[in-house]
């Protein structure tokens, strides 16, 4: 107040304002994901994944994280996914991740694929027993597992159900052995073999 009892004012503009969170497309979960897992995951598989921090960006506040549409085999805190898969997991699942500042929000998708893949067979060569002697014949490793899971082996006759009784088997080695006796087979006999394979997932 002035000597002559006069009030002086004057007005300003105050704004407040908050900067959104920003998604870093480059740094984005699908391809941190990917990049740590491939395409897929295996049947049996533990994950481990912690998305960098800087894939969400806020410049003046803090940011927490929240997840929706998260399998029942798997678990997240702060940024970190941790989980086991099963035989009962089989699918594609669609995450999404969400960052928020407590004002605004920002989220990114990624799909975590659990997968298993049938073996692989290989065409067997026919093996040829003259009477008299010894069947020793090892498979020349006839089956192959796209996942690299253990894979365990069951032979029998096409016509029968079951191998010769005079004929073994060794799942471990993989050999067939046995001596056949005169009264055992037939003139020219053949055993038509087949081959089954069991994943162990």
């Amino acid at each position: 107040m002035d000597i002559a009892d006069q009030i002086g004012s004057f007005l300003f503009d105050l704004t407040v304002s908050n900067n959104f969170p920003v998604l870093n497309n480059i740094l984005n979960i699908s391809s941190q994901f990917n990049s740590q897992y491939g395409n897929y995951i295996k049947i049996g598989e533990k994950i481990d994944f912690e998305f960098f921090t800087n894939t969400f960006t806020d410049t003046e506040n803090s940011l927490t994280y929240s997840v929706s549409q998260l399998p029942h085999w798997l678990s997240f805190s702060g940024t970190v996914f941790f989980g086991t898969t099963s035989k009962n997991d089989l699918g594609d699942y669609n995450i999404t991740v969400t960052a928020s500042d407590g004002l605004s929000n920002v989220s990114d998708s990624f799909i975590l694929s659990v997968q298993n893949h049938a073996p692989i067979a290989t065409t067997l060569p026919d093996v040829f027993l003259i009477f008299g002697h010894s069947l020793a014949y090892i498979l020349p490793s006839p089956f192959t597992d796209p996942d690299n899971d253990t894979l365990t082996y069951t032979v029998f006759d096409v016509e029968t159900g079951v191998i010769p009784f005079w004929m073994r088997f060794d799942k471990q080695t993989l050999q067939f052995s046995g001596s056949p006796k005169m009264d055992d087979i037939q003139y020219n006999a053949t055993y038509k073999g087949y081959f089954r394979i069991t994943q162990f997932v």
